[in-house]
């Protein structure tokens, strides 16, 4: 018997605490998800890693569409994800 999605699909609750930043290396896709960012949902690419202040440098996605061309930032690890492309659907959960 195959199950539908809904019962495919389960959620659970995670504390802080239990949770760890993971950074993709660089020359890798991400994703600005800083909340309080104007460029929420912004693409680019990871430059550098810099731990002393927990930030990574990102070259943001270029105005022609060039990948990682535009201008560098430097942003707190919170504030981006890994990023694979073509996964962009989601349910808004």
């Amino acid at each position: 018997m195959q199950k539908n999605n809904d019962e495919k699909r389960k959620k659970i609750r995670l504390g802080q605490d239990l949770l760890e930043t993971v950074i993709p290396r660089p020359g890798r896709r991400v994703l600005i998800t800083g909340a309080g960012s104007d460029l929420l949902h912004t693409a680019g690419t990871l430059q550098a890693i810099d731990e002393e202040n927990f930030s990574a440098v990102v070259a943001l996605d270029g105005p022609d569409g060039g990948k990682g061309t535009g201008r560098k930032l430097n942003i707190d690890y919170e504030d981006i994800c890994k990023y694979e492309e073509g996964c962009e659907g989601g349910d808004g959960e």
